[in-house]
């Protein structure tokens, strides 16, 4: 995959610059999907379920409660550390992350999570990412996560690019766009271990309109 700035993008993609990308680089022979920040939730969800919704901690007060009610706080970690790093020492291969990600969907499909959507392809979006980054980029990924829930579960590149060869996860930004806070600490993070993102520029052109 060639690190281009910039692309060019048919105009008629003009108000879903993301999907205009797709096409893109599933032109040039590579499979992408718009991921953002949906799979990395779901993953963090699915790998942590029991952890997050533990009742022993004390911050589930009644059954119809969506969140515990320090998920935004920085007490959510500091209260579930030794079991978050737990889970992430037990889930040392691929095998092990699929496996319980795979169970976890499977047996609470339908129970409402924050985190987690509920809809054909959405368990397949994140295993993909499971096959992309090693095991100890999935771990340092969830850790960073689970620090600050409420900013660090946003800004996630949008696409998600890759063939029998390579991936990266791509910031698609339109002429005018530019990076938020948020876009900007997951591109350094990424960068900090190795995760391959970058940012990439559409150009718009004109299609050719046939008169005949």
């Amino acid at each position: 995959m060639k690190a281009a700035e910039a692309i060019e993008v048919p105009i008629s993609y003009r108000f879903q610059v993301e999907f205009g990308a797709i096409a893109y680089y599933q032109e040039q022979g590579y499979n992408a999907f718009f991921s953002e920040n949906e799979p990395w939730r779901a993953l963090f969800g699915l790998l942590f379920w029991d952890i997050i919704y533990d009742t022993n901690v004390q911050t589930i007060h009644n059954p119809l409660q969506r969140i515990p009610s320090d998920f935004f706080l920085p007490d959510f970690y500091f209260r579930r550390s030794d079991q978050l790093k737990e889970r992430l020492a037990a889930a040392h291969s691929r095998e092990i992350i699929d496996e319980l990600v795979t169970q976890t969907f499977t047996d609470k499909y339908g129970i409402t999570n924050v985190l987690v959507p509920w809809y054909e392809g959405a368990l397949e979006k994140v295993l993909t990412l499971t096959s992309l980054l090693s095991p100890e980029k999935i771990h340092k990924i969830m850790l960073e996560m689970a620090l600050n829930l409420r900013e660090n579960t946003r800004g996630f590149p949008d696409l998600l690019v890759w063939n029998d060869d390579e991936y990266a996860f791509i910031e698609i930004k339109s002429p005018t766009d530019h990076l938020s806070s948020r876009q900007l600490h997951w591109q350094h993070f990424f960068a900090e271990h190795g995760v391959q993102s970058r940012i990439v520029r559409v150009n718009w052109v004109k299609e050719n309109i046939s008169l005949m």
